[in-house]
């Protein structure tokens, strides 16, 4: 359900209006995660993003950066991607939703981790609805 809204959100985005904003801050997280086998640990890294925009002479800040951004961990090299080379101090287009400003993303694509999720959410529906038919027979 989640996937499906964030397709439609992005669908519905190419009317948004765009403003430019200035990237405030941009960092990478890190994070131990701990195995349950022999108490071995890895990391995981996520990107953050914060940005201020002006939409009718009100501030807004925002960290959203695009309607696909699930990914609370993933290795240091996607997580740099994510923030698209953008450091504090750049200037950055800003989409923002016409019925409520403070609704904004950067960067306006469908990712791999929308995609997979929808794409088990249909599957997990279509065996769903199978077992069901099945289930009545």
């Amino acid at each position: 359900v989640t996937a499906a809204h964030d397709i439609f959100r992005l669908l519905n985005s190419d009317n948004w209006p765009q403003t430019e904003g200035l990237v405030i801050d941009t960092d990478i997280d890190s994070s131990s995660i701990k195995t349950h086998s022999a108490g071995a640990s890895y990391s995981v890294y996520s990107a953050s993003i914060t940005y201020e925009y002006e939409v009718e002479n009100r501030k807004f800040v925002s960290s959203r950066i695009g309607f696909a951004s699930l990914r609370r961990g993933t290795n240091y090299e996607t997580a740099r991607d994510e923030l698209h080379g953008l450091k504090t101090g750049d200037s950055v287009t800003v989409h923002y939703n016409p019925d409520n400003h403070a609704d904004a993303v950067i960067a306006k694509n469908i990712g791999r981790d929308l995609i997979l999720l929808f794409i088990v959410g249909v599957t997990f529906l279509a065996f769903g609805t199978i077992g069901l038919m099945k289930q009545k027979s």
